[in-house]
């Protein structure tokens, strides 16, 4: 169970991405790439709207930064 969904961590989307390219697997490439594309396409609508980088984004809105947790996220 992901306790802190819907956020999303740069590192934890590279991971997922990464690891489906390499699986050899045509369909896992789609969806890498997918994910690559959604990722960006959030950090970069949220870095318009507010002039920042976030730690965490809310997988389930583009350009919305996560919440919640054990303490403020940071932004940059």
């Amino acid at each position: 169970l992901y306790r802190d969904f819907p956020n999303g961590w740069a590192p934890v989307q590279h991971l997922i991405a990464e690891g489906l390219l390499h699986s050899g697997s045509e369909e896992a490439v789609k969806l890498a790439e997918d994910i690559a594309t959604r990722w960006v396409r959030t950090n970069y609508a949220a870095y318009k709207a507010t002039g920042a980088m976030h730690e965490k984004y809310d997988v389930e809105a583009c350009g919305k930064s996560g919440g919640g947790g054990e303490y403020k996220p940071q932004v940059w």
